[in-house]
C-alpha cells in the first residue's frame, strides 16, 4: 500500500514515514500542494495525511481535489491543537478523520491499522465482485410514491458489478420511470385522462394516489421485479397487478399533437435507457434489457 504525506515539518514527516514503513508500506513525502497532487496522480496512494497549516498553501483545496477524484481514498487531516474549525472544514470537504498535533507514534499507528483494515476489506469486496458471472434477485414493493426511486437505486447497486459506471445513472432513471408507471397506471389504475384532468384543474395528484392506495380494491396490490444479471445482459421484468393496457397503440409523445400530453412519456423516455423495452401479455408486464456485449 502507498501512503501520501503532505507536511512541511521535517520531524512530523519522519514520524509518519517511519511508522508507515515499519508496517511495510510505501511512503511518499511532499511539502507543497502541487507536488502532493502530482504524486497522487502518479503513485495512486490508498491513504493520504494532509497537514492543514502549510505557509503559502491551501491544503483544503488539496483535500477537495483528492476527494473529487477518488471517493475511496482515505484522507487524514492533521491540525494544530485548538484548530478545530479547520478540521471541521476538512471533514466537510471529504476528509475521513483528523489528527491533532502533537500526536504519539502509537496514536498514528492505531489510525493506520484501522484504515488499512477498511481498505483491505473494500479491496476484497471489489475482488469478490469481479468473480461474479451472473446473479438473480426478486423484489416485491408496495404502492408508496417513494418506493420506485428507492427500488431503482437498489436494483442498480445490485447490478453495479455488471453495468459500466457511465450507464448506471441512465438505467436507474429508466427503471424508476417503469416502476412509477407500474404503480400509477398499473396497480392504482390512474388513467392518463384522470391525471391530465387533475393537473388542468389544479387538483392534487398526491391526494388521488393516497386515496387509491388506501382503497380496498388496490391496497393489497404489489409490484414484482425479477432481475437477471450477467456479463452479457442485464434484464429486469416488472409485473404489476393491474388490468393492463393497450401497449400496441401507445401515443407518440414526440408528435406535434402529443408533445404536450403526459400519456406514454415515461415509457418513451425509458426506451432510451435500455437496449430493449417490451410489454408482455395484457400490458401489466414489462421487460427491460440492457445488452452489454454486441
Amino acid at each position: 500500500m502507498k501512503v501520501l504525506v503532505l507536511e512541511d515539518s521535517e520531524a512530523i514527516r519522519e514520524l509518519i514515514c517511519s511508522t508507515v514503513r515499519a508496517k511495510g508500506y510505501d511512503c511518499h513525502l511532499m511539502s507543497d500542494g502541487g507536488s502532493a497532487i502530482a504524486c497522487y496522480k502518479s503513485e495512486n496512494p490508498m491513504m493520504a495525511f494532509i497537514d492543514l497549516h502549510i505557509p503559502g498553501e491551501n491544503p483544503l483545496d488539496v483535500i477537495k481535489t483528492l476527494r473529487r477524484d477518488n471517493p475511496a481514498l482515505v484522507i487524514i487531516a492533521m491540525t494544530a491543537f485548538g484548530s478545530h474549525e479547520n478540521a471541521f472544514r476538512a471533514l466537510r470537504l471529504g476528509a475521513n478523520d483528523y489528527l491533532k498535533k502533537p500526536f504519539r507514534a502509537s496514536e498514528l499507528a492505531a489510525l493506520v491499522d484501522r484504515y488499512t483494515a477498511i481498505i483491505t476489506e473494500l479491496d476484497e469486496e471489489r475482488l469478490l465482485k469481479s468473480f461474479l458471472r451472473a446473479k438473480s434477485l426478486t423484489i416485491e414493493m408496495g404502492n408508496d410514491l417513494s418506493h420506485p426511486g428507492l427500488v431503482a437505486r437498489y436494483l442498480v447497486d445490485e447490478a453495479a458489478p455488471f453495468l459500466p459506471q457511465e450507464e448506471q445513472l441512465n438505467v436507474r432513471l429508466g427503471l424508476e420511470e417503469l416502476l412509477m408507471n407500474a404503480v400509477e397506471h398499473g396497480n392504482l389504475e390512474i388513467s392518463s385522462d384522470e391525471k391530465r384532468r387533475l393537473l388542468k384543474d389544479n387538483g392534487s395528484m398526491r391526494i388521488l394516489f393516497e386515496e387509491r392506495a388506501k382503497s380496498a380494491v388496490y391496497s393489497a396490490r404489489t409490484v414484482r421485479v425479477e432481475a437477471s444479471l450477467s456479463l452479457d445482459v442485464c434484464e429486469w421484468t416488472i409485473t404489476d397487478q393491474g388490468g393492463g393496457f393497450d401497449h400496441e397503440h401507445l401515443p407518440d409523445p414526440t408528435s406535434p399533437e402529443g408533445v404536450e400530453e403526459l400519456s406514454g412519456r415515461g415509457i418513451f423516455l425509458a426506451r432510451f435507457q435500455f437496449t430493449e423495452v417490451d410489454f408482455l401479455g395484457c400490458g401489466n408486464v414489462v421487460r427491460a434489457r440492457k445488452r452489454l456485449v454486441e
